[in-house]
């Protein structure tokens, strides 16, 4: 009992019934066993992504390599691309710490001072929840870490933000210059959602409890009372990392429900930066599409399997006619 209350402690999560809400789920169901969660197995969202690009995105990327390559060369191209993602991670620090402390910190390498004068003014009109949090999908199987949540404008309304960094001179001032950043924007809303007990807005931190070996320690949350009873959720994503957003020191409010999405693209030359909101519409259209994305990512891992488990049994079966003949050539001796 908890403060002579019945409690009742159980996994929720939702059995694949067609495609899950973006939203999160309505109501629960009970996980039937810990050990089914192999949350570290799960693919990135990233990778899911990769592995399963439109045709049309792998060509412009090809060229854009090759282009790259005839000008750098091979050994060069691979020191810009290392480059990049350098830039890209002190970018993001630079955003987190200004997200976090108010202000931007006080020595920042030139060219991480432009990127920060570009994206200031969309700095100065949001209020921080949280950055960098881990966050998984259990019904789909996936996970991923999204870069921000924030508070948006005067309806305050929460939203996940990814902070884009542009290294070039071209601007993305459209839907249609992002390409997969939508369908990533909608899998991270999703994963998070997913996450968040049903019909609840927020809930505060009760402490930690054991209810199992392989279970101890996790963070637990109790819900307001209903119908004089109150439940015990425990999260699944804490099976993962333990990073439940009321555990996460880098993290300032309660779980909130997420409806909208917002990128904003950061430009090296110090212009301003141009945002894209989504709406609650906007996500749904590219949920659907990282669900299939997510169900093209497990048929073509089934295949590969499959054809590996093909051609492991016809290697077999060679191996074995080779032990065949040498034993009966050893026979015949």
């Amino acid at each position: 009992t908890f403060t002579g209350v019945h409690t009742v402690v159980f996994l929720f999560s939702r059995r694949l019934s067609g495609r899950p809400s973006v939203f999160g789920p309505v109501t629960p169901e009970l996980f039937p066993s810990v050990d089914n969660i192999q949350t570290l197995k799960f693919p990135t969202i990233s990778t899911i992504l990769n592995r399963t690009m439109r045709p049309e995105s792998a060509l412009v990327l090809q060229r854009w390599q090759e282009k790259k390559k005839r000008e750098m060369g091979e050994e060069g191209f691979a020191a810009y691309l290392q480059g990049i993602k350098s830039m890209g991670r002190g970018v993001h620090s630079a955003i987190h710490y200004r997200l976090l402390n108010g202000v931007f910190a006080a020595e920042l390498p030139h060219e991480i001072s432009n990127y920060c004068q570009s994206v200031r003014h969309i700095l100065d009109g949001v209020t921080l929840r949280c950055v960098e949090l881990d966050c998984l999908h259990a019904e789909l199987r996936y996970r991923g870490r999204l870069d921000s949540i924030v508070l948006l404008g005067p309806s305050q309304e929460a939203c996940v933000t990814e902070w884009k960094s542009v290294h070039e001179a071209k601007r993305v001032t459209s839907i249609e210059k992002t390409y997969d950043a939508p369908v990533q924007l909608a899998a991270y809303i999703g994963a998070y959602n997913s996450n968040r007990p049903p019909g609840v807005e927020q809930f505060s931190c009760l402490g930690r409890g054991v209810f199992d070996t392989r279970m101890a320690a996790l963070p637990t949350f109790i819900l307001p009372p209903t119908s004089a009873e109150s439940y015990i959720y425990t999260w699944l994503a804490c099976l993962l990392s333990c990073v439940a957003i009321n555990m996460n020191p880098k993290c300032t409010d309660s779980f909130l429900q997420i409806k909208r999405g917002m990128l904003v693209y950061v430009y090296a030359d110090g212009y301003p930066a141009d945002r894209l909101v989504l709406s609650p519409n906007d996500l749904e259209y590219y949920w659907d599409l990282w669900c299939q994305r997510v169900e093209d990512y497990y048929a073509k891992v089934s295949e590969e399997i499959c054809g590996l488990r093909i051609s492991l049994y016809r290697c077999n079966n060679q191996l074995k006619l080779c032990l065949l003949v040498h034993f009966l050539f050893r026979k015949k001796i």
